[in-house]
């Protein structure tokens, strides 16, 4: 709340809670490690596109070795996140996530319950959708593109849309009018994460004449009841 004086008296004006997300650039070292995942990824060659709505040619399944990805980067911003949100983020809890009374007691874990690798090409895409989990991220790791030379190409250059190759976020404002925060593609890009809610539609556009693949990273934060030891 803010208020504020004039000639006739105060005003107040009351900010109504949201739900941010959060941009993160990882250090060098991380960036290796991730890319160490990848490499054991491809040995064990685990295919999930059937779980992912995406249509890439290929996602693997991908373990966060020695947990230290999660460790080092996610523990502190998912906890900060959920301390912060969790009333908001309690309200989208179910089945199988647990109920929003053992949110803030000491009867569930947090826990990475999936990541997996997307090797994108040009012409594929991953449609509107949205996670499974209470938070979700991405991981840009190789963006071979950039956004404004993307929109010079004849198939965009004569539209209103700034899309084309890029990653956008959907979410409605206090009016319920559809909002979209787009991420433009580029250099700039890699080795940016972005945290989530994990119900928040997102759409990834294609891109075009570029034979190099877009590498990508993506999770899913869950809340797990702890079992007795």
């Amino acid at each position: 709340m803010e208020t504020k004086q004039s000639n006739e008296g105060f005003w107040q004006y009351f900010y109504l809670p949201t739900i941010p997300l959060v941009h993160i650039i990882l250090p060098p070292p991380m960036i290796t490690h991730l890319w160490e995942c990848i490499e054991k990824a491809k040995k064990k060659n685990i295919d999930c596109r059937d779980t992912l709505a995406g249509n890439i040619t290929s996602s693997l399944a991908l373990e966060d070795i020695d947990n230290k990805f999660y460790s080092h980067i996610l523990a502190k911003p998912v906890a900060e996140y959920i301390n912060d949100h969790g009333d908001s983020l309690s309200s989208l809890l179910s089945s199988p996530f647990i109920d929003d009374s053992e949110i803030t007691g000491k009867t569930c874990e947090i826990i990475l319950s999936d990541m997996w690798v997307n090797f994108q090409k040009k012409h594929e895409f991953n449609p509107l959708h949205h996670h499974k989990g209470l938070l979700s991220f991405v991981i840009w790791l190789r963006v071979p593109t950039e956004y404004e030379a993307q929109k010079k190409l004849e198939i965009a250059k004569s539209c209103n849309s700034n899309s084309i190759g890029n990653v956008a976020f959907f979410y409605q404002d206090i009016l319920g009018t559809l909002k979209t925060h787009m991420v433009e593609m580029g250099q700039i890009a890699q080795s940016n994460m972005y945290l989530f809610p994990s119900v928040m539609n997102h759409e990834v556009y294609p891109f075009y004449e570029c034979d190099t693949e877009r590498i990508s990273i993506s999770g899913n934060i869950m809340l797990r009841k702890k079992t007795d030891s």
